[in-house]
């Protein structure tokens, strides 16, 4: 079938774990997608002392896709 010559919609969906562990306080864990055009999706999880700061969860992004092009995602 192949992409149509205006382009085409897209999403893709990064899923992220962030598992705590008393080793790490006080910094962050930063999850962001990148797509190739638009603003990235972040996710900023701040590792606060003596609370369980486990995450999970999602980032996604919606873009048009064009014939005959290669696409990067830095995730």
């Amino acid at each position: 079938m192949g992409v149509p010559a205006g382009g085409a919609t897209c999403k893709i969906t990064v899923d992220y774990t962030y598992i705590d562990t008393s080793a790490i306080t006080g910094g962050y864990a930063l999850f962001r997608l990148t797509p190739p055009s638009g603003s990235p999706a972040e996710k900023k999880i701040d590792d606060a002392w003596g609370f369980d700061n486990s995450a999970t969860g999602e980032l996604s992004r919606t873009f048009t896709v064009y014939p005959n092009n290669r696409y990067v995602f830095t995730i």
